[in-house]
């Protein structure tokens, strides 16, 4: 799972909307980054040429694991309606 860190981003002075330019439809939750640690998978940083702060969340994501993500996800930037309807 690919994810930005959020220290990084506001290091940079960025704002959250810089996260998703250019990808239409996504939106931007937060999570502390203990719970990929906690839950069984790990973090690790991995820098892009287009995205310094980006990292990955590696290992077996299990339906109690995804379960836990979203249970500690905070909203930042909602998807467009369009893409949350059913």
């Amino acid at each position: 799972m690919s994810v930005v860190l959020g220290r990084e981003v506001l290091d940079a002075n960025r704002m959250a909307e810089s996260v998703v330019r250019g990808h239409e439809g996504f939106g931007v939750v937060s999570f502390p980054a203990g719970l990929a640690r906690e839950k069984g998978p790990g973090i690790m940083r991995k820098p892009l040429p287009e995205e310094p702060a980006h990292a990955e969340v590696f290992g077996k994501k299990t339906r109690g694991v995804k379960r836990a993500f979203a249970m500690r996800c905070t909203w930042i930037i909602p998807p467009p309606q369009t893409y949350c309807s059913s």
